[in-house]
């Protein structure tokens, strides 16, 4: 079991997913970059030992159980992400503390020619799945805020050189960001993206049904994936006990046609494969705020049998 201290580190409070990017972010402007290695050590401490003292704060019934859930579930990501950034260029890493289920589906989706739209959702250390394909040897174009793009590109240039020459960053707030996508899937590249994010405010939705709830999923994948007519690989990665993680990718889904029906039914599509792997481990899913009504009934539990076992 994690003690239970408070986590605080060069000044920074790791009570919720500010003070873990706070500190990420600081290494990332290269103002402490000569202390990345020992900082990012430090990221997984306090953020452990902060997710640790969320669930001693429910024990004693100081913290609601949302409030623990949400601040458990990103202090542990952030300290999963800083594992590894520390360790993924490590043989020894991989083949020990890291499984890959189904990797070879990313090829076998490919056909003349064209890339593959690897599909992620906001689940364990989600940040990690294009990290690894490119320490993999793929090509990979991410699609992402520039918020994440300004700490994280900087991150990764400095602790995964090699990976960071496979990786293109395409942000979302670029206006052309959409043209530039497909044009990487037509040279081949992988393209990662999230398809879970319900406050995305994204220009085209469809409703789907997930956890019970009608919410509104992004488009964009599925869209992208009709007019550039390549298959969507939906992928998942979670931490299975320790530091040991396994990256899982479900079986492609077919190019779309390009018609509202046909894209709102890939929507739909993952949804399904995105509740099958939140109902099997609800305690490391980012997505639990954005569903209020469900997230103590479905979560608070299954949070502390995990940090307790």
């Amino acid at each position: 079991m994690l003690s239970c201290v408070h986590g605080d580190v060069l000044g920074v409070n790791f009570s919720s997913i500010e003070g873990p990017l706070e500190l990420l972010g600081q290494f990332a402007t290269g103002r402490v970059s000569r202390w990345v290695v020992g900082g990012l050590r430090a990221v997984q401490y306090s953020a452990f030992n902060s997710a640790s003292s969320n669930l001693n704060r429910l024990q004693h019934r100081q913290q609601s159980n949302s409030q623990r859930n949400s601040d458990y579930i990103r202090n542990v990501w952030a300290a999963d992400m800083a594992t590894f950034l520390l360790h993924l260029p490590n043989k020894r890493f991989r083949e020990r503390a890291l499984d890959m289920v189904n990797i070879d589906e990313i090829e076998r989706a490919a056909s003349d020619g064209k890339g593959t739209i690897v599909a992620g959702q906001h689940l364990g250390p989600n940040a990690a799945i294009p990290l690894i394909l490119a320490q993999l040897g793929i090509e990979v174009s991410v699609m992402g805020s520039q918020a994440v793009i300004d700490f994280g590109r900087p991150l990764v240039d400095i602790c995964l050189p090699e990976a960071s020459g496979r990786i293109s960053w395409l942000s979302t707030a670029d206006a052309h960001v959409l043209f530039e996508a497909r044009a990487a899937l037509l040279q081949g590249r992988v393209l990662v993206g999230f398809f879970d994010d319900l406050s995305s405010g994204a220009a085209r939705q469809a409703e789907v049904e997930l956890l019970g709830r009608r919410v509104q999923l992004p488009l964009t994948l599925p869209h992208l994936a009709a007019a550039a007519k390549c298959s969507i690989v939906p992928a998942s990665i979670v931490r299975d006990g320790g530091t040991h993680y396994t990256m899982i990718l479900d079986a492609a889904l077919p190019p779309p046609a390009r018609d509202a029906d046909a894209i709102t039914a890939t929507a739909r599509e993952l949804a399904r494969v995105a509740e099958r792997h939140i109902r099997e481990h609800p305690e490391q899913w980012l997505g639990w705020s954005q569903l209020p009504a469900q997230r103590d009934t479905l979560a608070a539990t299954p949070v502390m049998q995990s940090v307790s076992s």
